[in-house]
């Protein structure tokens, strides 16, 4: 419900100044959307977007830094022979550092598991600078939350059975994240965000899946392989 009230909205301010600008061009009135800076502007607006639809990640996070920087930039405040590029690298680098900061704290968590009566309700866990690997054997499947950063992770549900709503989220960043299914499991993957990485996914899929995979990915991969 959230990201439809979202896309709506950008799509009404889309449709606005879309209308506004063949509105000025055929003269009915004046209007003037290219100010100096604009470019910037639309990129902090996409950002933000993606923030509210999906959630906040190192690429719409950085975007959002950048697009503030730049836009400062072409007003003068930041000084004009600072080159944009290294305020992007700058930015990219202190990004990069609250994730890394965000990461350990959560690293310290092992992997958890919450099992009752054979059944996997809840699991959950962070792999940062680490390689770690959760197996679910024998366990039926819910939900389950992991973010992989600067390490591996590998999930193993080859062995598992499924809840009617299983679903598995897993953001990867600058990691590789692995993920074992049946041959008999259908697998249906929502590539919420893809920057500089890849999601690849070589189980059955179809309209009805057993397990729905939300993927987000950075400067990373995440595999779904049959096992």
């Amino acid at each position: 419900m959230k990201k439809t009230a979202v896309k709506i909205i950008c799509g009404v301010l889309i449709l606005a100044i879309g209308v506004a600008l063949l509105g000025s061009l055929f003269g009915f009135w004046s209007f003037d959307l290219f100010f100096k800076g604009w470019w910037a502007v639309l990129i902090m607006i996409a950002s933000i977007f993606f923030m509210i639809s999906d959630r906040p990640n190192i690429v719409n996070v950085f975007l959002l830094l950048f697009g503030g920087a730049a836009f400062l930039k072409e007003r003068g405040v930041i000084p004009e022979t600072t080159s944009l590029w290294l305020i992007a690298l700058g930015i990219l680098i202190v990004t990069l550092g609250i994730k890394l900061i965000i990461s350990a704290v959560r690293s310290g968590k092992p992997p958890v598991v919450k099992s009752e009566n054979g059944k996997a309700t809840e699991a959950q866990g962070n792999a940062s600078f680490s390689e770690k690997t959760v197996d679910l054997s024998g366990l039926e499947f819910s939900t389950a939350s992991y973010e992989v950063s600067f390490g591996t992770l590998t999930i193993d549900l080859s062995k598992s059975t499924f809840a009617s709503d299983a679903k598995l989220d897993i953001t990867c960043s600058f990691g590789k994240a692995t993920i074992y299914v049946s041959p008999e499991t259908t697998v249906a993957v929502s590539d919420n965000d893809t920057a500089f990485g890849a999601v690849k996914n070589e189980a059955k899929t179809s309209d009805a899946p057993t397990l729905s995979v939300s993927a987000s990915v950075s400067f990373g991969a995440i595999e779904i392989l049959t096992k």
